[in-house]
């Protein structure tokens, strides 16, 4: 047990060493209480809401009900300036390659599909991180930076006491496969603009 907690401890100290020193690689950065844009030196005010997509789907939610422009354009005329982008980690090291529409014939959830195909029929067609690459693009489009949120390691409604996707030795949270899905995911988007790592 005690061996377990070290190299807990251990791990999560090389972790935030690794994330500290690679602090400063950003655009933005603190000084005092205020947030920095580095590339103006101006102070940076966040107004950002949340997307969710780290459900079943592994989609941005609302795809089925509107155009991805609609909804992004829809949080510039209410000012946000960037979105909290939730996803599961198991879309990056299980099912990065598997294509929305066959993840949404394990859902019967006919009417989301029939909206989908409304509203972004090429939606269906794509990878899950196909799909977030659009989000992030369009959302860089229309002058809106996203915040990559790894929520949960299986894709799934989270955070009741018991559903065993939160932190070491839960069922659905191995710490290799964590740390392989945000490398994969930081590779992805290394070079997308629109993204603040």
């Amino acid at each position: 047990m005690l061996g377990n907690m070290t190299t807990q401890s251990l791990f999560l100290l090389l972790l935030v060493s690794i994330l500290a020193s690679h602090s400063n690689a950003y655009p933005l950065s603190t000084q005092g209480r205020w947030i920095i844009d580095e590339s103006t030196g101006q102070r940076a005010k966040l107004v950002c809401a949340n997307w969710a997509g780290h459900l079943q789907p592994m989609i941005p939610e609302g795809l089925d009900r509107r155009p991805l422009k609609e909804i992004v354009s829809e949080l510039v005329k209410h000012k946000f300036n960037c979105v909290r982008l939730t996803y599961a980690i198991y879309m990056w090291t299980r099912y990065g390659g598997h294509i929305v529409s066959g993840t949404f014939d394990g859902l019967d959830v006919p009417e989301v599909v029939a909206g989908i195909a409304k509203n972004n029929p090429s939606v269906l067609k794509m990878t899950h991180i196909q799909v977030f690459e659009a989000v992030v693009h369009e959302l860089g489009a229309q002058n809106v930076k996203a915040l990559l949120d790894n929520h949960v390691s299986e894709p799934k409604w989270c955070c009741n006491d018991d559903d065993e996707n939160g932190f070491f030795h839960d069922r659905h949270f191995d710490p290799q496969e964590w740390v392989q899905g945000l490398t994969l995911a930081a590779k992805h988007f290394a070079d997308i603009t629109p993204l603040w790592q």
